[in-house]
């Protein structure tokens, strides 16, 4: 069984396959997280902060960042789309339909468990990964990423670029197991 499975001609295409839609669901949580932290200090600011030049420039900063991530949004969602396409028909195929049949599919056991390791919303008691992130897009639910304005609350503190990698490693789905 073990070598038809290494030996499976599909076996690299169905990794290349499940790797980008893996990527593509965290980039598009990344967004919906970015957004959701940016419209919350946009109304906080615009609340707190009277007309000064500098508030000014900061709102204006954050408004053209809010366009762009609608942007990267919208180019992410089609990406998604046409990497459905090219799933390899079969099992894979069946077994992810099903998981997303469920309505609250992110929830699953295992996906809060590796929440709560990297340090994100599910360990904590908001409860941020329980309800939409955002009323603006459809998609994007999901668990904490190195976006996540909670998260970066919580900490105190923004991550530089090492920090970043080690708050969402990468899924490399195609690497060899040792045992097989």
């Amino acid at each position: 069984m073990v070598d038809t499975i290494k030996n499976d001609p599909w076996l690299p295409a169905r990794g290349q396959w499940v790797q980008k839609l893996i990527d593509l669901n965290i980039r598009l949580c990344e967004i919906v997280q970015r957004e959701a932290y940016l419209v919350k200090q946009c109304a906080e600011s615009e609340d707190l902060l009277k007309d000064t030049k500098k508030s000014q420039q900061q709102l204006d900063e954050w408004h053209a960042e809010m366009e762009a991530l609608n942007q990267d949004y919208w180019s992410v969602e089609r990406m998604l789309y046409a990497n459905y396409a090219l799933c390899p028909t079969g099992p894979l195929w069946r077994a992810y339909l099903a998981a997303r049949k469920v309505p609250q599919w992110h929830l699953f056991a295992w996906l809060n468990e590796d929440c709560v390791r990297r340090g994100g919303c599910c360990g904590r008691a908001c409860g941020c990964c329980k309800k939409p992130r955002s009323s603006l897009q459809s998609k994007g639910d999901g668990h904490c990423t190195r976006m996540c304005g909670c998260c970066m609350e919580s900490r105190g503190f923004s991550l530089n670029e090492e920090q970043q990698k080690l708050c969402q490693p990468t899924v490399n789905v195609m690497c060899e197991r040792r045992d097989m």
